[in-house]
């Protein structure tokens, strides 16, 4: 976050200086000022993993102006935010938007992809429970199970993770899920 932070920081003290003929010091001012007002929205909370792995999760409350939304049927739902069917809404606009979920191993910091993802329900008490990281194919690749939304119908990411990138791989519901996996068996002729 405060990485973010300081370059939202430097951005603006650059774009005050440029534009307005006030001193470098107010305009310094200013700057840390409203910065300050737009980063103190975002929380974030971290957790140790396994091989010194912490994930570090920064949500911020949804604003609904700043987001094109799009909605469906005869009741009006929300159905896309940006473009984007998204997970979290439960046929409402969501109260939380996560900003970013960072995987950070050995001093190395990626960024997961997080878009569509919306409402997590995760807190520092439960976040523990709510990603599992685990060693995968090889000794520097990763996979990381995210449990969002409501813990009775959660909504299940899953990203793999090596030293230089990572790829989501899943997003969906724990009924689509279920669903996908009984037909992937029936399609395959896989018994198990």
């Amino acid at each position: 976050m405060k990485n973010r932070c300081q370059r939202t920081i430097v951005s603006n003290i650059r774009k005050y200086c440029s534009l307005t003929p006030i001193s470098f010091k107010t305009s310094i001012i200013f700057s840390l000022l409203f910065s300050s007002l737009s980063c103190s929205a975002d929380k974030s909370i971290s957790a140790d993993f396994t091989d010194g792995i912490k994930l570090i999760l920064t949500t911020k409350p949804f604003d609904g102006k700043i987001h094109q939304v799009k909605r469906c049927g005869k009741r009006a739902i929300p159905c896309y935010i940006d473009g984007k069917i998204f997970y979290g809404g439960r046929g409402k606009l969501p109260k939380e938007e996560i900003v970013s979920l960072e995987f950070v191993r050995k001093g190395k910091r990626l960024n997961l992809d997080v878009s569509s993802i919306y409402n997590a329900e995760i807190t520092q008490d439960n976040i523990k429970k709510r990603f599992n990281v685990q060693k995968y194919l090889g000794k520097n690749t990763y996979r990381v199970i995210g449990y969002f939304g409501v813990s009775k119908n959660p909504y299940v990411a899953h990203w793999l993770v090596k030293e230089d990138g990572s790829i989501r791989n899943h997003l969906s519901d724990y009924e689509s899920l279920n669903s996908l996996m009984f037909e992937v068996k029936k399609d395959m002729n896989i018994s198990q």
